[in-house]
């Protein structure tokens, strides 16, 4: 689909997901005539790694015109160091890239997300 927005997140985006649902709705309440679609996971609770491995089905499959990536945060409390949390969030980067179209848009994560990670969570940031 032509206007099919779809975001994917972890818990940056909330426990449910609901700062995905809340702009998929903020979107669709200012432009509502416009043709939008959404495919929203705004709460993924596994790996990145994982995420790599459903992507066939999962990313590629929606054949999203523009994709919402809300990553890292996940990793970066579960490692606290950023490089090694940014290893499989490029990885991912890499397969969307060479596997679609799409426009992608990364999200940082807000320091208030990890204050007693600022260092990794600042340097995770600026990789990304």
């Amino acid at each position: 689909m032509t206007h099919r927005i779809q975001i994917i997140g972890d818990e940056l985006m909330g426990v449910n997901g609901e700062a995905a649902s809340l702009f998929s709705e903020l979107l669709l309440c200012e432009y509502p005539t416009r043709p939008m679609q959404f495919a929203i996971a705004g709460s993924i609770r596994y790996p990145i790694s994982t995420v790599i491995a459903r992507a066939p089905g999962d990313i590629f499959g929606k054949h999203a015109e523009r994709i919402v990536l809300g990553l890292g945060l996940h990793e970066l409390r579960a490692v606290a160091d950023a490089d090694q949390a940014f290893t499989q969030y490029k990885i991912l980067l890499e397969e969307i890239l060479s596997k679609t179209s799409s426009v992608l848009y990364l999200l940082t994560i807000p320091r208030q997300a990890l204050p007693e990670c600022v260092t990794a969570l600042e340097a995770f940031n600026e990789k990304v």
